[in-house]
């Protein structure tokens, strides 16, 4: 049975030329709802981070270390 019979489908947001499974550097954005600046505030083109901003990158750089595919 299709649950949603393709209602809610989207086209894929990746490029079809490349080929995922390589290996590669990826960007990585993260989108917060109203745009809201949760993360910290740039200043004199440094980040400072908030308190949920530095929890972000605490967990952020510990995957290095817990994820094999990291590096």
């Amino acid at each position: 049975m299709n649950k949603f019979q393709n209602k809610y489908r989207i086209p894929s947001a990746r490029a079809t030329w490349w080929d995922y499974s390589s290996e590669g550097l990826y960007f990585i954005t993260i989108c917060t709802q109203n745009q809201e600046t949760l993360f910290g505030e740039i200043e004199s083109e440094q980040m400072i981070l908030s308190p949920i901003g530095k929890i972000v990158e605490e967990e952020w750089l510990k995957s290095f270390s817990i994820r094999k595919e990291l590096y």
